[in-house]
């Protein structure tokens, strides 16, 4: 979204909320596999996504100039963050909760968990398929690389910006959604627990060059793995701060980040 559409969504937890809370409800009254689960998970993430893009459309976002999209969009994703999790907190409250789902895995290792296994397959998945749309050469990966570069010529030449901002949205939202139905495998929810992912996805964005899926995922999946040593020896919020402050120094080193994507 950063990327294409030029709009920063710091509301990006709030989905993963969403689709953790999809996930809680749909175990509890329903007999339904974690396939059927996860696919119901981004189907409601992604029609999420396509009303918050006609509704931000529909306000003329869009026609503003690229700052100003970015300006506008971190207000009203952060007023859409604080709707979304006060909402969740409402109907269920601050606590922790646990959710039991049905895993229907048809192997199983001796070396990783079968929680485990399904959250890297689907992760793998995913990060495959957003880079064979977006980045690969196809008919919408070369319209999205396009608009990445310059998105006044991409319009100059007949590009439909705003089907592919509506097409970004939903895939976005949906896989947003997704990452929480794979969240409560292995973790408790609250409503809020989206907020240090948004920070994780931030500096792993920063780190490597907006508009580079690859190393995005790379340095993401290697900041995790900090992470989680990290957490062992410091608070988590301490960890935090310290990725901030190396994204910082990085940032000021090579303002670009350490692989230029294509804008």
């Amino acid at each position: 979204m950063m990327s294409v559409a030029r709009f920063i969504n710091i509301g990006a937890g709030a989905i993963m909320a969403v689709g953790a809370y999809t996930t809680y409800l749909l175990t509890s009254i329903s007999q339904l596999g974690f396939l059927a689960t996860a696919g119901l998970v981004f189907l409601t993430s992604s029609v999420i996504g396509l009303v918050f893009y006609l509704g931000v459309n529909k306000m003329g976002l869009f026609d503003q100039p690229e700052h100003t999209i970015e300006d506008l969009s971190v207000i009203l994703s952060y007023g859409f963050y604080l709707f979304i999790t006060g909402g969740l907190s409402l109907l269920f409250g601050a606590r922790y909760t646990s959710v039991n789902v049905k895993l229907e895995l048809p192997l199983s290792l001796s070396f990783i968990k079968e929680t485990e296994l399904i959250i890297l397959i689907f992760s793998v998945i995913l990060a495959s398929a957003l880079h064979l749309i977006f980045i690969s050469n196809n008919n919408l990966g070369l319209k999205s690389k396009a608009i990445m570069q310059n998105i006044q010529s991409s319009i100059a030449i007949g590009i439909n910006t705003k089907r592919i901002f509506a097409i970004v949205f939903v895939l976005s939202f949906g896989v947003l959604g997704l990452s929480g139905c794979l969240y409560v495998l292995l973790y408790p929810l609250n409503p809020y627990f989206g907020l240090y992912y948004t920070v994780l996805g931030f500096v792993a964005a920063g780190v490597s060059g907006v508009g580079n899926l690859l190393y995005s995922f790379i340095i993401a999946s290697v900041i995790s793995i900090l992470y989680s040593f990290l957490g062992l020896l410091i608070p988590l919020g301490v960890a935090i701060a310290i990725s901030y402050i190396l994204m910082l120094l990085i940032l000021v080193v090579k303002p670009e980040g350490l692989k230029r994507g294509f804008r």
